[in-house]
């Protein structure tokens, strides 16, 4: 099982990093400056914007959540490293697990699968941030589609489908429809 402080029912964010923790504008200011170079490489934590880290903290603040790792950050600089960079940006909690990373042409969605069913947490209360769809699929009521930055907007959807039960969010066949997340959220996503 993950290690975490919080309780045992407590939601899981699945966290991506590019597109979520930063956007075009902040890029853009950063590149400005030039690529950052720290003992010969690149410098990551350049790349996190601590408007965005703070908007993080906001989700686990009002939830109790766990955050887990599922950007391509945990192959590019490893959950440690990753942990140390949003920490450096003012990340208050904790990284308490990374998806596996399956080779081949698996969408994100699959690998956090995967870390659900190996923690033994098929129908945990959980949220996917990320900026790319393949992350929502197999939990279309689950995904938060980051358009360019994390939001107030998705920040409060975010913390709506953590609250949310599970067959609020996944009816079952012949159910009604979510009442959690709105006709019009759904329409958004699926424009975005």
């Amino acid at each position: 099982m993950i290690d975490h402080d919080g309780p045992d029912d407590a939601g899981i964010i699945f966290l991506d990093i590019d597109g979520v923790l930063n956007n075009g504008e902040f890029l853009t200011a950063q590149n400005k400056a030039g690529l950052v170079v720290v003992n010969d490489a690149f410098d990551l934590s350049s790349q996190v914007d601590p408007a965005m880290v703070a908007r993080l903290n906001s989700i686990v603040d009002r939830t109790g959540a766990i955050v887990v790792l599922s950007s391509s950050w945990r192959v590019m600089a490893g959950l440690g490293k990753t942990s140390m960079i949003l920490r450096s940006k003012g990340f208050n909690h904790k990284l308490v697990g990374e998806t596996p990373y399956m080779r081949g042409n698996y969408p994100r969605g699959t690998e956090i699968q995967a870390w659900l069913t190996a923690n033994r947490m098929g129908a945990s209360r959980f949220v996917v941030l990320d900026d790319d769809r393949d992350a929502g699929e197999g939990h279309p009521h689950r995904f938060v589609l980051v358009k360019d930055g994390l939001s107030d907007e998705d920040v409060n959807l975010a913390v709506k489908i953590l609250k949310s039960s599970n067959q609020e969010l996944d009816p079952s066949p012949g159910t009604s429809k979510p009442k959690s997340i709105s006709k019009k959220h759904r329409q958004e996503r699926l424009r975005r």
